[in-house]
């Protein structure tokens, strides 16, 4: 199975913040349990487990996704049934990809942010110390490119 490479979280993986109880209940579920492990107690009974991929922590995500990936392609959904409850853990599955994912998101969004903030005020700080330290006033921020300063 996929993510074996991954170190086995331990319980920080589950829940970073050290305060969420619907993590902590996810650790008591999958906590400490290699991917067989873990894929067969979700086998048991998707119902129960699969909102816990939902408020684990992202290093446990990451290394557990290998467990809903497999559910998910080795299912089997009947499409004509009034009710399905495979169609039903595959909504909700489908949501706890989505907030994790989007957690993500959110988080690398900050990150691209503030990255590209340090690159401007660096490129700045560079171009002006530059400017002021030409003896011809000419200033090349970027490859053919220069600049006259007056």
């Amino acid at each position: 199975m996929a993510g074996t490479d991954v170190t086995l979280p331990n319980r920080d993986g589950f829940d970073p913040t050290g305060c969420c109880l619907d993590a902590d209940w996810a650790w008591g579920n999958f906590g400490g349990l290699d991917l067989s492990e873990a894929f067969a107690r979700f086998c048991e009974d998707p119902d129960m487990y699969q909102e816990d991929f939902m408020f684990m922590g992202s290093a446990a995500f990451s290394y557990y996704f290998p467990v809903i990936e497999r559910y998910i392609y080795e299912s089997q959904i009947v499409p004509e049934s009034e009710f399905d409850s495979e169609v039903e853990a595959m909504w909700i599955l489908a949501h706890c990809i989505n907030s994790q994912f989007t957690e993500q998101i959110r988080f690398l969004r900050q990150a691209f942010v503030i990255g590209l903030r340090n690159l401007f005020v660096t490129s700045a700080i560079t171009f002006h110390a530059t400017a002021k330290t030409s003896t011809n006033n000419n200033v090349s921020m970027m490859p053919g490119r220069n600049y006259k300063i007056d």
